[in-house]
């Protein structure tokens, strides 16, 4: 495999350093993977809740909780539906157990059997009669439109949380929680649905908040030469809606004819300092003006001691956020930036009970396989933390049955050993064996549920196998008839569920894009994945009248299709396949994230790894590279055959333990005491319930 180090501008790595308080080493992987503005930094270097969005820049999130919170005081009966994969079945567990914590009548379900993805009219039908009055869609529901449509003729409301993309016409629901809607102000698109649930129920303990629903204005005067400026930030829900900066000159305008009178009109006034920001418009507008402050002081002395007694520029210079933020520009920024950590401060039972949940959030969020950038890096990361310290029997069971009880959990081993046990049930036509093990709190049903799942996951295991023996050849002949741009391939005796792992299979193994389809009584369904820019959802517009439904990401949609559309869909395919463009890919290249010295190969370079992590989409594992290092030792191993290899570098001062699988070709023609070149990952050996770090060789040479 070819290797590249990009070139990066020293100077710019320098800045890095010495701006976000960082080594050199660090700075250098930052720009050399492109992560250099404030917004993006932050997310690599910070992991507290508070640098999480507010799920009120999302449209309809204060009708979502109103609407929830009625429901809940007026004993209505609630319907989750989630779909069957892990994000939707977290995203059900999540909501199912928000909603009871907070006295609600709530049930769930999700799509049982051969059944479509997402909500049907059978379904419509059967909540309607027992009796459901709000129904709430998670992970699924946006592209729904009939189905809601006949719940509303039915007296059902409904709130989507999805995150799918939008497909035409919005469904017609009282409220729609979905970043990736066209007008959502939602700063991050990339959210998993569990992420988009847990931004939901972040939104509901807020409402149990003195400051929920409620609007303020922070306001902030200063001198300015022979005038004075009065500056002001409205929030409402903690979300700035709007700004004003208004320069005035002492004894010339009255207070009612500026345009602080209308903005502040029914909003509480807070500032900082009572007494100097009265004095201050006295000054302006005379000794008889009087006016309502709220001071803010108390409540930092109170719950923000280190910034005590300081002026807003003082504090702005003392709050790391402030590293980050291009919005603080005025002082009144850091004012309502400052306001917001007081009341996020002040509810820290919200941020506890918020945290609960972020084991099941990183759980969903890594089976989805949603890039681990932005928010998503402390969503995983603080679920990670809970994921290793918890006490939920299921999660015991799990990893017990799979030997890695006794390590500390890291991404891959959820994305490898746990996600594959628990989306085998979904596939399997049983999600509900998984649902139920992820809702029990008793041991002995732990582990009931763990056997069928495990039973399940076998069977997967099994038809996968089958499916891709089975359109194999297949999948050959169609990348040969569309010029090796595209595969589609139909077996109509495989199991529906393994229509995605096989898609995704031969997506990897083609480079192209893939589709593969089986029968399903009277319809066909399909599997599109993708791993190149290619859009999906564009492709699949195409064939919109012929499909019965379709949906999904920018890599990975399903879709299906009346039987007696198959053959036109196929027909029309083969057609269009010449019309369609689809970016070649090239070999794929191994990038370097730092070049490390011998010398300078010491223990501490696993705190720079742990920095970056956790490692996932968008996210990949460090790669270094060092030349020179001396090879001490080396011995081959494997179970039936030698062909891994254990080593021992020597860099003078330190001593490192190194593994390369299926290694025992390359080392040919290497010797102990040889100096050589290798390309790397620091990674951790865990053996007797004992942790140690070492290099895990990509590639070497002398």
């Amino acid at each position: 495999m070819k290797w590249k180090k990009e070139k990066i501008d020293a100077g710019e790595v320098r800045e890095i350093a010495k701006q976000y308080k960082v080594n050199l080493i660090v700075a250098s992987i930052l720009v050399r993977r492109g992560i250099t503005s404030q917004k993006e930094i932050k997310y690599i270097l910070e992991n507290s809740i508070e640098f999480l969005h507010n799920p009120f820049l999302f449209s309809n999130m204060e009708e979502a909780v109103d609407r929830i919170n009625a429901a809940i005081e007026g004993d209505e009966k609630i319907t989750i539906f989630g779909d069957r994969d892990v994000d939707g079945i977290t995203s059900t567990v999540i909501l199912y157990e928000t909603l009871k914590k907070m006295g609600g009548d709530v049930s769930c379900l999700l799509p049982e059997g051969e059944n479509d993805y997402g909500l049907s009219k059978d379904i419509i039908s059967q909540i309607a009669e027992e009796g459901t009055e709000l129904l709430i869609t998670v992970d699924c529901g946006i592209t729904s439109t009939e189905e809601i449509s006949l719940a509303s003729k039915n007296g059902i409301d409904t709130i989507i949380v999805d995150h799918h993309n939008e497909q035409g016409k919005l469904p017609g629901a009282v409220a729609i929680i979905n970043p990736k809607v066209k007008g959502c102000r939602y700063p991050f698109r990339e959210l998993s649905g569990c992420g988009v649930v847990s931004k939901l129920v972040w939104a509901l303990y807020f409402s149990n908040s003195s400051f929920y629903g409620s609007s303020v204005s922070l306001v902030n005067v200063k001198p300015a030469n022979d005038s004075y400026i009065i500056e002001a930030v409205k929030m409402h829900n903690l979300v700035r809606t709007d700004k004003m900066i208004e320069n005035i000159v002492p004894g010339i305008t009255n207070y009612e004819k500026t345009r602080l009178d209308d903005f502040l009109k029914g909003d509480d006034i807070l500032v900082l300092n009572t007494d100097e920001q009265l004095r201050t418009f006295k000054r302006i507008f005379g000794e008889d003006f009087d006016i309502e402050l709220n001071d803010l002081q108390p409540y930092i002395d109170e719950l923000l001691p280190e910034f005590s007694n300081m002026s807003l520029l003082r504090i702005k210079e003392a709050r790391k956020y402030s590293r980050y933020s291009e919005e603080l520009k005025d002082e009144i920024d850091v004012l309502a930036d400052l306001f917001v950590s007081l009341v996020i401060e002040k509810e820290k039972t919200l941020l506890k009970e918020y945290a609960e949940i972020l084991d099941l959030v990183a759980l969903g969020t890594l089976a989805d396989l949603m890039p681990l950038v932005d928010e998503n890096r402390i969503l995983v990361k603080k679920g990670m933390e809970a994921l290793n310290s918890t006490n939920r029997y299921w999660l015991r069971e799990l990893l017990t049955r799979q030997n890695i009880n006794a390590k500390r959990l890291r991404t891959n081993d959820i994305a490898w050993q746990i996600s594959p046990v628990l989306n085998a049930a979904g596939r399997m036509g049983e999600p509900e064996a998984a649902l139920q093990l992820l809702l029990t709190d008793s041991e002995e049903e732990a582990a009931e549920f763990s056997d069928r799942v495990f039973e399940l996951n076998k069977k997967r295991k099994a038809e996968s196998a089958d499916a891709w023996n089975k359109v194999t050849k297949q999948a050959k002949n169609s990348f040969e008839k569309t010029g090796g741009k595209f595969i589609l391939a139909y077996a109509p005796s495989i199991n529906r569920g393994v229509t995605g792992i096989v898609a995704s299979r031969l997506a990897s193994s083609f480079r192209v894009p893939v589709i593969v389809t089986t029968r399903v009584e009277d319809r066909v369904v399909g599997s599109l994945r993708s791993k190149a820019n290619f859009s999906i959802k564009d492709f699949l517009n195409g064939f919109s009248k012929l499909l019965s439904n379709f949906g999904g990401h920018d890599f990975a949609a399903g879709f299906s299709m009346p039987y007696e559309n198959f053959e036109t869909f196929k027909k029309m395919f083969y057609e269009r396949v010449d019309e369609i463009d689809v970016p070649e890919q090239t070999e794929t290249e191994l990038y370097i994230d730092a070049e490390i010295p011998p010398d300078y190969l010491q223990p501490n370079i696993k705190d720079i790894v742990d920095l970056f992590e956790p490692f996932g989409e968008k996210n990949p594992p460090l790669n270094f590279l060092t030349r020179g290092i001396i090879l001490k030792s080396y011995e081959l191993m494997g179970k039936k055959e030698a062909v891994h290899v254990r080593m021992l570098f020597d860099t003078g001062k330190y001593k490192w333990p190194a593994v390369y699988w299926n290694g025992a070709e390359d080392i040919k023609g290497i010797s102990p005491g040889d100096a050589v070149d290798i390309i790397y990952r620091i990674t951790t050996n865990y053996y007797q319930s004992m942790e140690n770090t070492q290099l895990s060789i990509i590639q070497i040479s002398k």
